[in-house]
């Protein structure tokens, strides 16, 4: 089933890359808001399904350890975490509503296609 992005980047435009500029996306990067600080980074839960996102406080955990895979030469990433490894993605769940988000096995979904903007 064909999922719908509604929106660029769920996360962002509120979102500050770590140390890293969307012109300069290292291997590993911490999501974080600005509506949260600098003291809270996009987490997974650790509950053995581990599908769901959670603010969390910011430490040295796999799960706020975001890679981005460039995908096609339309600036667009799938983004995964060190914890739930290569072949889970940060997705949005096609429910009609289409606001909440969920890490799913990676496939060609546009839920998963993910795009860094200014703000």
């Amino acid at each position: 089933m064909k999922k719908k992005l509604s929106i660029l980047l769920v996360l962002i435009p509120a979102v500050v890359l770590g140390a890293a500029s969307a012109n300069a996306i290292s291997e590993f990067n911490r999501l974080r808001t600005q509506f949260t600080g600098s003291e809270k980074c996009l987490d997974i839960i650790n509950d053995g399904a581990n599908d769901q996102l959670i603010m969390a406080d910011c430490a040295d955990y796999s799960g706020q350890f975001w890679s981005f895979q460039p995908i096609g030469s339309e600036g667009y990433y799938r983004l995964r975490t060190m914890f739930t490894g290569e072949d889970k993605c940060l997705d949005i769940i096609n429910d009609g509503m289409n606001d909440q988000l969920i890490m799913v096995d990676c496939g060609n979904y546009s839920g998963q296609l993910w795009q860094i903007s200014d703000f």
